[in-house]
């Protein structure tokens, strides 16, 4: 068995053959273990091999093996099955990859998991945590070294944190899954969700990024904190040769300065809140600050996602002018498919547009209880989306309605869709096919805002479906982010095996399905320099 994305060489094809346990022979075990083992494909045969079989995506895939021997001699070994899997399994998989690590979910103080049915969205079943004995409510099988804090399960479209869903009890708030390191390691393999108290002090830090030569400040980000409090960074930090690290006691604030000899690093600093009074440690989870030290001009990123290619770009472009530009962080709102594909030609349906709209709104997404919609269903990939996106009001649906949403999203739909975020305006639009046409306000003002244009006969073809490098360039105009070649300089990115730089939507793509620290290129212009590729 093999995960997606894994290379396979004669070693892997090897462990698909073995001699049979009758077999005493020292001789012949040894001309064995010396044997190449390659694969044939399906249906191939040692004179005529077939295409070898790949890990692209999730499956069963049947072929022959040939096992060559040292005097040049080989025999054909047939019908032998392939196991590719994805990265999170569940917990009974018999197929598993040898090297799966075994996780476990854990249910800790003031947390449940509510089951409900699929249909009518009703809750069946409750799973209640305990602090003293956390209970081990789920086990999965998973590829070492999987961050499960940002691995998006390919057929879930989720985190397996996120899909769990564990939600506060009464009198409870801030669910957290511990520990913070959410790569699975045989060392760190037990995740455990738990909630705080209502009133409890609730503090934390944005990450930053800062470059060598440079000093920048972070504010947390606090609640129910007492006024007799005091900050304070952990004795047991050592800040790095290069690094300075000091914090305001009565504010929280963090400074951070990196020297030019700097190391380029990520550092955690842990910080603990004391009663400024007795000095006692507040009881609360312990907030930390995450810095990521880059060179000046920025070097090569060695964090971003090797699941697909990965395209590194040179050196990133620099000012000369000592101007302060806008540095920020976006999200991803697009993944790619299991085959390493992105099919930026591809439609869109109706539920995608609204997960992609919703996650940049940063709506919670929790909700996965029944849509108010006659034809959606209750835990399904889209139903935190429509719940949260009805609940805004950006939708034109009514309860009781039907939502398709499964059906291909249209360009009128998707203008209809963004009119409800994006600014009012004037504007007519020239397009004689949307004249009368039921969302002709809606793409009157979408052409106004300049998202969407016609087509060079002069029609707008409302009715025509969306395609995937369509909205990522509608989406991204509307959420001023924006990326060339120039400001891809200096990071590497994930790249899909369909789209080239020279198809018109490749940095449409590549800006929405990326994780991204970013600076400004330029003052009042939204192109970006990325600093940082997140996985």
């Amino acid at each position: 068995a093999a995960w997606v994305g894994d290379t396979l060489d004669s070693n892997f094809w090897k462990d698909g053959v073995k001699l049979k346990d009758t077999v005493t022979d020292k001789t012949l075990k040894d001309e064995f273990n010396k044997a190449k083992v390659t694969d044939l494909g399906e249906g191939g045969t040692i004179e005529a091999p077939k295409a070898e079989r790949k890990t692209e995506k999730a499956g069963d895939f049947k072929g022959n093996l040939k096992v060559e021997f040292s005097d040049g001699s080989s025999i054909l070994v047939k019908d032998q099955t392939l196991h590719v899997k994805d990265h999170v399994l569940p917990g009974g998989d018999t197929n598993a990859p040898s090297d799966a690590i075994k996780v476990k979910f854990m249910l800790g103080e003031g947390v449940k998991v509510e089951k409900k049915d699929a249909n009518s969205g009703r809750v069946i079943d409750v799973k209640k945590g305990d602090k003293a004995h956390p209970l081990e409510y789920a086990t999965y099988l998973i590829k070492p070294n999987t961050n499960l804090g940002k691995y998006i399960h390919p057929t879930l479209h989720d985190t397996i944190f996120n899909l769990i869903d564990a939600k506060a009890i009464g009198g409870y708030e801030n669910v957290k899954w511990k520990p913070d390191d959410k790569v699975v390691t045989n060392s760190n393999k037990v995740f455990t969700a738990s909630a705080v108290k209502e009133g409890s002090p609730i503090v934390s830090y944005a990450p930053i990024v800062i470059n060598k030569g440079e000093s920048k400040t972070a504010r947390p980000i606090a609640k129910n904190v007492p006024s007799n409090t005091s900050y304070h960074i952990l004795d047991s930090f050592q800040a790095p040769h290069g690094i300075n690290v000091t914090i305001d006691p009565s504010t929280g604030v963090i400074t951070v300065f990196a020297s030019e000899d700097a190391l380029k690093q990520d550092i955690r600093v842990p910080v603990e809140l004391r009663d400024s009074t007795t000095l006692q440690a507040l009881v609360m989870d312990k907030p930390f600050l995450d810095i990521s030290i880059l060179d000046k001009s920025p070097g090569s990123d060695n964090q971003a996602d090797k699941g697909f290619g990965v395209i590194s770009f040179g050196a990133v472009p620099s000012r000369g002018d000592g101007a302060k530009l806008e540095e920020g962080y976006s999200k991803a709102y697009i993944f790619g498919y299991p085959d390493k594909t992105v099919r930026a030609d591809g439609n869109v349906s109706r539920a995608e547009a609204v997960l992609m709209v919703s996650r940049l709104q940063e709506y919670d997404l929790s909700d996965t209880s029944k849509p108010v919609f006659a034809d959606t269903k209750a835990n399904t990939w889209y139903a935190g989306a429509l719940n949260a996106a009805y609940k805004a009001g950006i939708l034109e649906e009514k309860a009781g309605e039907r939502f398709r949403p499964n059906d291909k999203m249209t360009r009128a739909e998707l203008a209809k869709l963004i009119s409800y975020i994006d600014k009012k305006n004037d504007a007519i639009a020239p397009f004689e096919d949307v004249k009368g046409h039921k969302f002709e306000a809606a793409i009157n003002q979408c052409y106004g805002n300049n998202r969407i244009k016609g087509y060079p006969d002069g029609t707008f073809r409302p009715d025509s479906m969306i395609r995937r490098g369509e909205i990522t360039s509608i989406l991204n105009s509307l959420y001023n982010r924006k990326v060339r070649a120039e400001g891809l300089k200096g990071v590497t990115i994930t790249n899909f095996i369909d789209i080239s730089p020279r198809h018109w939507a490749y940095y449409e793509i590549i800006e929405a399905s990326h994780n991204h620290y970013y600076r400004r290129m330029r003052p009042n212009d939204i192109e970006e320099i990325w600093l940082r590729v997140d996985k």
